[in-house]
């Protein structure tokens, strides 16, 4: 009885470099046969032994879903990730289990390390109030193009955030990059080096924990009528002390303590005994907002 003959052509296997990272596959799943292979079909990568060949157990797989119809050729791509250790590669091979094909030895490709241009040495960053330096070190460059910087808030998503030119130096090389702005407290980044050709390797992750509160002071309603509650809106304040309420001539009309652990302060105050003028308000920090008391 004939059965699905399914072979696996694999026309790109790219960003392989050593270590956790990711590995994009493009291959055409081909059922050479005439009867339908009916099930999925599943690509397992296996670390390799140098020669093209898998060892121990699988590190991860990917599923092409099926059916797949006699003599046809489908496209399946995709990204993995798996860790793979120098300088053996990765291997994969299609999953022989799978509606009992014929899947023979050459239904299987090795992939090996990228090697760029360029020896990063070291690569690292710091906290500066609200932003983030990087640093990295590279002890040659040999016709390379730029740096990607990266940055991701869970460690597995990243983004891209600007870009540094290389210098082509054949000594070494330090690089500096400024994230302005990040976007929460405890971030992840990454150097992804980018060859002329455009093959690219990444940088290990580095994480860097931010200890940074802007203070900001909002009062409401504002200007205010006689019989409402004021309320004073304090975020991020980075001084503790007392909040005081003073009114034009710089007489003091309400304080309280204030601490800088709390993230937000939300003060109410009556002002059914202020009479009508201009107040302020000072935070321990020196911020300062006035507010109108109407008749």
């Amino acid at each position: 009885q004939e059965k699905p003959d399914i072979s696996v052509v694999f026309n790109t296997f790219n960003n392989v470099t050593y270590g956790s990272t990711n590995y994009n596959f493009d291959i055409d799943i081909t059922n050479s046969a005439s009867i339908e292979h009916t099930g999925d079909i599943t690509i397992q990568f296996y670390q390799g032994d140098g020669a093209g060949n898998p060892t121990g157990t699988a590190l991860t797989s990917a599923t092409f879903t099926g059916p797949l119809t006699g003599n046809t050729t489908a496209k399946f791509a995709g990204v993995i990730t798996a860790t793979v250790d120098e300088p053996l590669g990765i291997v994969s091979v299609v999953d022989k289990s799978g509606d009992n094909c014929f899947c023979g030895d050459n239904n299987r490709i090795a992939a090996v390390a990228v090697t760029l241009p360029v020896e990063l040495m070291d690569f690292q960053g710091k906290a500066d109030d609200c932003q983030v330096q990087l640093n990295w070190t590279v002890a040659l460059e040999d016709v390379f193009s730029h740096y990607e910087i990266e940055r991701s808030e869970d460690g597995r998503h990243f983004d891209f955030i600007g870009m540094v030119n290389g210098t082509d130096a054949d000594d070494i090389t330090n690089y500096r990059f400024t994230d302005n702005k990040p976007v929460g407290s405890f971030m992840f980044y990454r150097l992804k080096m980018v060859d002329l050709d455009g093959s690219y390797e990444y940088s290990d992750i580095i994480n860097i924990q931010l200890d940074c509160r802007e203070e900001s002071l909002h009062i409401f309603p504002n200007p205010i009528h006689a019989g409402q509650m004021l309320t004073i809106e304090i975020k991020g304040l980075s001084e503790a002390g007392m909040l005081r309420v003073l009114d034009g001539n710089g007489r003091l009309v309400f304080q309280q303590f204030v601490d800088s652990e709390t993230e937000v302060h939300s003060i109410q105050i009556g002002t059914n005994d202020l009479v009508p003028g201009i107040y302020y308000i000072n935070t321990p920090s020196g911020q300062s907002k006035k507010f109108v008391r109407m008749d």
